[in-house]
């Protein structure tokens, strides 16, 4: 099983497998369903990135956490890059706090009113 750098993902992306920790909670909403969606912005050594989590699971991970994905997607929401687990995804608390990380680039923020990630890496902008 080969894991990728958050920084490799972009819209699309099935079967993603990666390691990140938690930054932070970022929102949480109801669908009409019932169904909770918990919104994080997690990161590793490359890139952060949003995560969104699912009822029990999203109430469960908390900042801090690190988290392994694998077989995660990641998907346009609201036109920006987000990773999902999935019906066949796997995501597991791995450890807490020790972990290198970076804030930026976030692949989930719109870059000059377009999402990085339509953008082929190395691309710069002014």
């Amino acid at each position: 099983m080969e894991f990728i750098n958050l920084r490799q993902v972009t819209a699309g992306n099935k079967a993603v497998n990666a390691v990140f920790i938690v930054l932070d909670k970022l929102d949480t909403t109801v669908t009409k369903d019932g169904h909770r969606l918990t919104l994080f912005l997690v990161a590793d050594k490359t890139a952060a990135a949003h995560l969104t989590l699912f009822n029990r699971i999203g109430s469960a991970v908390k900042p801090g956490d690190i988290l392994r994905l694998v077989g995660g997607y990641c998907s346009l929401h609201q036109h920006r890059p987000t990773l999902y687990v999935g019906q066949r995804g796997v995501i597991e608390k791995i450890g807490e706090f020790t972990m290198h990380f970076v804030e930026t680039p976030n692949i989930s923020e719109p870059v000059n009113g377009n999402a990085l990630a339509s953008a082929p890496p190395g691309t710069v902008f002014s």
